[in-house]
């Protein structure tokens, strides 16, 4: 059932079972787009793409759309320098390392701070009223006709992440040690398996169906993070020190 909170964000409070089954196709396959349905959008949906993402960012937020993809740019190269020696899951924490430490290490002038509510890795701002995590989302995450949610089961802190956004929206008291506050997914996934581009974005979960997020009030798509945006990050190799010349006196014999 869909109702609307005290900013004008729907909200539902459905929590039916969950009918999707899970599978596990590992840290490298699970980053890339696949054959799976794409689940229909729910209404409640709002989304944000195009021209409107970066006006919509500075007014939410207070940042635009570079500092979200400097981090999904450097999640992605910290993954790319794993190798077949590298464990299994290596590509996809990496990923995620990555990304969350340059959104903290951006953020962090601007007064934002690294917390883990419930063990939740996020960057909160300093009015404590959003706080931002970052997670692999699966082949859906970027496709304004389609459903996104993260490619792994989410645990405990989610979902009370998650319930602590619908009371939030709906002006209701907080319980469980958690105050109103909204929490928002960067999520990323690669665009394909030979075209390895980061496709991302910035969303606002609103319910969970077992142990996935399914329903969303705000979706801001993110252009990819390597389309001449000056976000990429380039790995560079430190310079060789220029030669130094020392003048030497021969001492007369």
């Amino acid at each position: 059932m869909l109702q609307e909170g005290g900013n004008g964000i729907p909200f539902t409070t459905d929590y039916g079972k969950c009918r999707i089954r899970y599978r596990n196709r590992g840290s490298v396959s699970g980053m890339i787009d696949d054959s799976r349905i794409l689940r229909q959008p729910s209404n409640s949906a709002r989304i944000i793409a195009g021209q409107e993402v970066d006006p919509y960012l500075l007014d939410r937020f207070g940042f635009g759309s570079d500092m979200l993809l400097r981090a999904v740019t450097a999640g992605h190269a910290d993954a790319v320098m794993t190798t077949e020696h590298s464990p299994a899951t290596a590509f996809g924490s990496r990923f995620w390392e990555g990304s969350i430490r340059q959104l903290r290490d951006d953020l962090a002038p601007r007064e934002w701070r690294a917390l883990r509510p419930g063990q939740l890795e996020v960057v909160r701002n300093k009015l404590n009223t959003v706080q931002i995590t970052t997670a692999l989302g699966d082949s859906n995450v970027g496709i304004r006709s389609a459903s996104p949610s993260c490619e792994h089961p989410r645990g405990t802190s989610t979902a009370k992440a998650v319930e602590v956004n619908q009371l939030t929206f709906a002006g209701l008291a907080v319980n469980g040690g958690w105050e109103p506050i909204e929490t928002w997914w960067l999520l990323y996934r690669l665009s394909g398996e030979h075209d390895r581009t980061p496709i991302s974005e910035l969303s606002l979960p609103t319910t969970m169906s077992g142990k996935r997020i399914t329903e969303w009030a705000v979706r801001i798509i993110l252009p990819p993070a390597s389309d001449g945006n000056s976000t990429s990050r380039t790995v560079r190799l430190p310079e060789e020190p220029a030669p130094v010349n020392v003048p030497v006196e021969r001492r007369a014999v």
